[in-house]
């Protein structure tokens, strides 16, 4: 479990004792645990997912750098940034994670998010594989992966929801034809493409 002040704990299930806490970005409660322990946990700022091995050891912090999705810089808002927005999922090589791509409000932690999608990390190394699936709103969610590869993600829609409002701003602060994601809500399936 994490805290509002970024501390991340390894609570014996048994006994309720502290067994390790390590200092992260973690402000949520969005983690999962790897057959070997390991946990993978979403982080406010910086890099968007940490791994600690289970006696609390830093394992990789993500970099999802790889990933050049050809958003444009903008002369107000800089460079589109990236963070994570829904629970992780590990599989068997990878941790899935949505991603929402953005631009950050100068002055705030809040980003404008024009693009969201599902990728994979490495298991071992925390860096950005592949794009496994766009998505139609920001996730928020919970991201399932069921046996012939399918994905569900419910679409929570919290972002794009928060800032509805002020879409006609925020779409002239963009740079080029970029829009807002529209909110959506509900929950979306994904296909591998050789169904």
């Amino acid at each position: 479990m994490s805290d509002e002040e970024g501390w991340f704990y390894g609570i014996d299930a048994v006994s309720g004792e502290i067994l390790w806490k390590q200092k992260t970005q973690a402000a949520a409660g969005a983690a999962a645990v790897g057959p070997d322990g390991t946990v993978y946990a979403l982080q406010s700022s910086g890099a968007s997912v940490i791994a600690m091995r289970a006696d609390g050891e830093v394992a990789w912090r993500s970099d999802g750098s790889a990933l050049d999705l050809g958003l444009p810089d903008s002369w107000l808002l800089g460079e589109a940034e990236y963070t994570a927005n829904g629970n992780p999922v590990v599989t068997e090589t990878a941790v899935l994670v949505p991603m929402m791509y953005g631009y950050r409000i100068p002055f705030t932690e809040f980003r404008i998010p024009v693009s969201s999608q599902v990728i994979a990390l490495d298991i071992h190394t925390g860096k950005a594989v592949r794009v496994l699936a766009p998505l139609v709103d920001d996730s928020s969610g919970i991201t399932g992966v069921l046996p012939d590869g399918t994905l569900t993600n419910s679409l929570g829609a919290v972002m794009t929801s928060a800032l509805a409002p002020l879409d006609w701003l925020l779409n002239w602060l963009l740079p080029g034809d970029l829009e807002l994601l529209p909110v959506q809500g509900g929950l979306q399936i994904s296909r591998p493409k050789d169904q």
